[in-house]
Formats: C-alpha cells, sequence, structure tokens
C-alpha cells in the first residue's frame, strides 16, 4: 500500500519541483483528499492549506464489515463485489464493460444517490460522473491497494491526521454504506 501513496505521491512532487512551486493550497477530492492528506502530512512545509472534498480513507472499518462481504451469511452479490474488488476490477471498469448500457447505469446509480436534489443538477452530476468514469483508467488501479470494499483505507487517516501542520478544511458529503 505503501508502495501505491509512493508512486502517486513522488509524480506529484516531481511535477511540483518541476513547476518551481515552492508552497501551495492543497484541494483534494475523494481517492485525491486521501492522497492530499498524506503529502500534507509528509511535506508539512509544502502545504499552507488543506483542503479535503469527501475524502476517502479517513475512518476505520465498522465492526464485522468483512463478514458482510465472504461470510456464509453473505449475500451472492457482496461476495462478487469483494471477489471483483480483489481481483482488481473497478467500479470504473464495469461502467466502461457495459458499453450502450453505461449511461443507463449510470442514471440507476445517480437517481438513487441523489434523491434530494433538484433533477437538473442530478442530470448534471449523471453526466459528469458518466464522462469522469468512462475514460480510459488510470489511478483507478491504486484504488484495490489503498481501498479496501467500501472504500476504507487499509491505513486510515484517522490515525494519521493528528500529525497535519496546515490548517486543514473538510467538506464532507453524507454518503450512505451498504
Amino acid at each position: 500500500m505503501l508502495q501505491s501513496e509512493d508512486f502517486f505521491l513522488s509524480s506529484f512532487e516531481s511535477w511540483r519541483a518541476a513547476s518551481g512551486i515552492e508552497n501551495f493550497v492543497l484541494v483534494g477530492h475523494s481517492l485525491g483528499g486521501y492522497l492530499s492528506a498524506v503529502y500534507a502530512l509528509r511535506n508539512p512545509s509544502r502545504v499552507d492549506k488543506l483542503i479535503l472534498v469527501s475524502p476517502a480513507g479517513i475512518p476505520t472499518k465498522p465492526d464485522g464489515w468483512d463478514d458482510r462481504f465472504s461470510g456464509p451469511k453473505a449475500p451472492f452479490l457482496y461476495k462478487l463485489v469483494r471477489t471483483l474488488w480483489q481481483s482488481n476490477w473497478t467500479p470504473q471498469m464495469l461502467l466502461r464493460g457495459a458499453g450502450h448500457l453505461g449511461p443507463r447505469l449510470m442514471r440507476t446509480y445517480s437517481d438513487r444517490r441523489f434523491t434530494t436534489l433538484d433533477p437538473e443538477k442530478v442530470a448534471l452530476l449523471r453526466e459528469y460522473y458518466y464522462h469522469i468514469n468512462a475514460r480510459a483508467g488510470s489511478g483507478e488501479y491504486a484504488l484495490n491497494t489503498i481501498l479496501t470494499v467500501g472504500a476504507f483505507a487499509r491505513k486510515p487517516l484517522l490515525y494519521r491526521l493528528s500529525g497535519l501542520k496546515p490548517p486543514t478544511a473538510f467538506l464532507c458529503t453524507y454518503i450512505r454504506v451498504c
């Protein structure tokens, strides 16, 4: 897992140095939020302020979480999700593999997830999510090494956040877990 963190953070650090940027405000969303927090922990003098938008990997897994996906009473679909995750399949791969059904899958997902939003906003989010997830993969291939099923970090930030030096703001949305 640290190898995956190192891969992304060394690439980011190389870009920062090549760009001649000494200090900056760092904003990260989801897995980028996780990696931004780890970058700020490793390079506190570079980050003036840290903004984490719905960062992945903060909490620990609830008790019994793994049993939901592998225990004898686990539903077939949960076992399938676990198996696919452990085989490095990502939700983005499934969306791309769905071909012309991809937009329909994204409609089902977005309509269920954003029930309290205005339908026009849901349509915009649906288009946005579809297009960023249907593109060729990149960072998603490290999901399995950093996160477990359910987007819980293998090394949760909960235990590391107290070491953050830069002022940090969290912008979070409520996400229902299975």
